[in-house]
């Protein structure tokens, strides 16, 4: 057996059938588990969904941070503190 040959049988095992699928999900859960550790990539995300959020005044999605922004208002001016 050969280094290359024993790297084409391993490729093709892995890569063809059910083997691509099972080295699909570990790939995935791999870089999920890293990405998910970095707080600079988290913080990189939100700051992108955020501004997206914001700015993007033709998108149903500033029209859903309008309702709620509206909601968040005029629930919080009839809201009464009130000392137990």
């Amino acid at each position: 057996i050969t280094f290359e040959n024993f790297l084409n049988t391993a490729k093709d095992k892995t890569f063809k059938g059910e083997g691509l699928n099972y080295f699909k999900d570990i790939i995935k859960g791999t870089i999920a588990t890293e990405l998910q550790q970095n707080d600079d990539f988290i913080n990189q995300v939100y700051t992108k969904i955020l501004n997206k959020f914001l700015n993007d005044d033709s998108s149903s999605i500033s029209t859903t941070y309008s309702k709620v922004k509206d909601k968040l208002g005029s629930g919080l001016s009839t809201y009464t503190l009130s000392k137990d």
